[in-house]
């Protein structure tokens, strides 16, 4: 849910946010692309980091600690999964989410 009220948060007024998933032999993919602001490429390497604000000027307005995103990495890491950023195509950011297939028994 964080990746999903930031992708809200973040975003610009009239702007969209698209969430996909994809089922492979060994994984789950979950993406969640917003056309908000983005996040500057110099920063994204920290933005899993607690505390890690990476707009400062925006943190009164939005509010948040700068936590969300350091427990997103660890709850899927507990999982076995990863979660990345990366720039959207034109503007925005998008995370992706993979965490192992448990087969069926």
């Amino acid at each position: 849910s964080n990746l999903i009220e930031n992708a809200v948060k973040y975003n610009v007024e009239g702007g969209s946010i698209d969430i996909s998933s994809a089922a492979e032999d060994k994984k789950y993919t979950f993406t969640i692309a917003d056309t908000g602001i983005g996040i500057p490429e110099e920063k994204r390497e920290h933005i899993f980091d607690p505390f890690y604000r990476a707009d400062h000027s925006r943190s009164r307005k939005i509010g948040g600690a700068g936590l969300g995103l350091a427990i997103v990495k660890d709850i899927i890491g507990r999982h076995g999964g990863t979660v990345s950023a990366a720039p959207g195509e034109s503007t925005g950011t998008v995370f992706t989410v993979t965490l192992p297939r448990i087969p069926a028994e």
